[in-house]
């Protein structure tokens, strides 16, 4: 049974919404999308399980498009010595992250991500996309490979997350 923990009405991301179930625990949903925790920490989990057999190590990590930071928080357990910066344009993602989701040993900037693109470390970027989005969320992948030697394209529930390395590996 789902249950709704708190809704609030953002001027950048429209309805936030907090849900907890018994199956999922507790997310964040933007206009009916999970976009943290929940199912979307799954995703991370696999994923960032997958770097962490093929770089061990990593110092820092920035991600841009923190929302309620199920990817930082999953760096933050793989690699606990790592310095992790996160970057979302919406400070109630961020107040409901830290809130409802566990969010904290992150650096938190509250700025547009896409001034931010430099060719450095570890940099995974969430872009929410449906329908007349996708093609908009491709441009940004397509602008990532001109700027990271290696962008890994990964498509939970209506996002797509680009992974992208200063090496290739």
């Amino acid at each position: 049974m789902n249950k709704v923990l708190e809704e609030v009405d953002s001027p950048i991301n429209g309805k936030i919404r907090v849900v907890t179930t018994l199956g999922l625990g507790t997310y964040l949903q933007v206009n009916n999308l999970t976009q943290s925790g929940g199912i979307v920490d799954g995703f991370w989990r696999h994923l960032l399980g997958k770097i962490k057999r093929k770089k061990p190590e990593i110092k820092n990590c920035l991600v841009l498009g923190l929302g309620g930071g199920s990817a930082a928080m999953r760096v933050k357990t793989l690699w606990p010595q790592a310095e992790v910066t996160g970057v979302d344009v919406d400070p109630l993602m961020i107040k409901l992250g830290k809130k409802y989701l566990g969010l904290t040993g992150v650096k938190v900037v509250i700025k547009d991500a896409s001034r931010l693109l430099r060719n450095n470390g570890l940099a995974v970027f969430n872009r929410l996309y449906y329908g007349e989005k996708r093609p908009a969320a491709m441009k940004f992948g397509a602008k990532l490979e001109k700027v990271f030697a290696r962008v890994d394209y990964v498509f939970p529930e209506a996002n797509v997350m680009f992974v992208c390395s200063v090496t290739i590996e």
